[in-house]
């Protein structure tokens, strides 16, 4: 259900296999080849990529005796373990022979793609250079190809890079590609050299609630908190109905991590209120409750990894911090602000609201004015353009106002305008309006006899039909949203 990605490594590792400089000595971990195996095995769940890892180990070891070239794709969502799988098969290529070091440096599109013509190329080519010796991970390679949009991009000059690298560059290096499955089918699709280097797929399938409370309290544990019965009971619910609930966007483990990582600020802002916080034994500074493990978090999670790569839009942001929203929404925001500095450039995020409620929104939490530094006031709109929008609304409906009814509405919009409150909705207010117009007009046509129902009548909407209207009255213009 979640998101996938996939996991390519580039025939050019294979093309000095055997023939390491003798002069290579660092080596990034002194484990053997079985003591790797046993860490992978180590991992939480991951059962089909342990065994699937394995069987391509033995492959590896085939292509050694027949000196040939590989391929290898890992497919699967965030926070399934496809980073740390990658590591560690870095670790065992270098154990193989085919890598001199074994390391992974992990880039996305906005670490290869420049601006300006001429700039693409020369960081590319860093970036292969840094992962020479290791594997270069193209986290959301997808989006290197952009279909349908400017053929002039330069993610089409990187990936026409990497497929020289690994057709004649210099080796010792591996390449994994990552991303969600359809998207990384078009983008395989885009360029005939890509599937020939990228041929074999992994796909890591979501982390079930029973495997996500293991992740979660293994890392509990990594900072020594314990969950009571109460909390650990909520956070087994919480994860079932995540799960249950999970989307193409499922964090799995990090979703599980941002969870932990708020359980224990909450845990600390709880603790906090008391005013003899210092006197307080020792164990309840490790002891996590109930009132800790809260929705928001995965809530707040889940929608942010929604609008990863787009825009995630929150209107009225300042019932956030208003009114019944109390703590929970000052979860989410704290939540809100971490992603946005942790994941920097990967989403946009906008929030909108009254202008006056905005501000005060935008003082409630230090972090929020540095973070939305860039606004934008819509005025209302003018009389002249609500009448177009009116006119627009109804000509949709296939409706149009006789002369008199036409001449009523455009005096009423402009005394509408003239009295409008801080709170009159603009396009929505007319949406509504429109709405009651029609609903006038069909209450009309009922009473009247059918065979007088013309096309032109049904059409029309008469002075009859507004002419109760009274801007100073109409209290279904004023919106509740700005």
């Amino acid at each position: 259900m979640g998101e996938s990605n996939l996991i390519t490594i580039g025939s050019e590792m294979f093309n000095n296999m055997g023939l390491l400089p003798a002069n290579i000595e660092e080596e990034i971990d002194t484990k053997s080849l079985d003591d790797l195996i046993q860490e992978l095995d180590s991992l939480t769940g991951l059962e089909n990529i342990k065994q699937e890892v394995k069987d391509y180990v033995q492959y590896l070891n085939f292509l050694v005796i027949r000196k040939e070239k590989g391929y290898d794709d890992n497919s699967g969502n965030p926070g399934t373990g496809k980073t740390t799988v990658a590591r560690l098969l870095g670790k065992i290529f270098h154990k193989l022979g085919f890598l001199s070091k074994g390391h992974i440096h992990e880039v996305d599109r906005a670490d290869l793609v420049a601006e300006y013509i001429g700039q693409t190329a020369p960081k590319v080519k860093e970036a292969i250079d840094a992962a020479r010796g290791g594997i270069l991970f193209i986290d959301e390679a997808y989006s290197l190809y952009r279909s349908g949009e400017d053929t002039k991009d330069f993610g089409r000059e990187v990936i026409e890079i990497l497929l020289k690298e690994m057709s004649d560059g210099k080796g010792d290096i591996a390449v994994f590609v990552a991303g969600y499955p359809k998207e990384m089918e078009v983008f395989l699709d885009s360029n005939p050299g890509l599937k020939s280097r990228f041929s074999h797929y992994y796909y890591f399938q979501d982390y079930t609630p029973q495997e996500l409370e293991e992740i979660a309290l293994l890392e509990y544990n990594k900072y020594k908190l314990n969950l009571l019965p109460e909390a650990k009971a909520l956070l087994s619910k919480k994860l079932v109905d995540a799960y249950r609930s999970r989307t193409n966007s499922f964090g799995n483990a990090r979703m599980v991590i941002s969870l932990v990582n708020e359980s224990k600020m909450n845990m600390g802002i709880r603790l906090m209120k008391n005013e003899n916080v210092k006197e307080l034994p020792a164990e309840v500074f490790a002891e996590i409750t109930e009132a800790d493990i809260k929705e928001t978090a995965i809530k707040t999670t889940e929608m942010i990894d929604k609008a990863k790569g787009s825009v995630l839009f929150i209107d009225e942001a300042y019932s956030l911090t208003s009114g019944h929203g109390g703590d929970f929404g000052n979860e989410a925001i704290d939540t809100l602000l971490k992603r946005m500095e942790d994941q920097r450039g990967e989403f946009i995020v906008i929030v909108a609201g009254y202008t006056d409620r905005m501000m005060n929104f935008l003082e409630s939490n230090p972090g929020l004015r540095s973070r939305f530094d860039r606004k934008f006031d819509f005025e209302d709109y003018s009389a002249e353009e609500l009448q177009t929008i009116f006119f627009n609304m109804l000509s949709s409906e296939e409706l149009k106002l006789d002369k008199k009814a036409n001449e009523f509405m455009l005096d009423y919009l402009k005394q509408l305008v003239r009295q409008k409150s801080k709170y009159f909705g603009n396009g929505r207010a007319i949406r509504k309006l429109v709405e009651k117009v029609i609903k006038v007009q069909n209450l009309r046509l009922a009473e009247m006899p059918a065979e007088k129902r013309t096309d032109k009548i049904r059409a029309t909407i008469t002075l009859d039909d507004v002419k109760d209207f009274d801007p100073t009255k109409d209290d279904f213009l004023e919106s509740g949203k700005g």
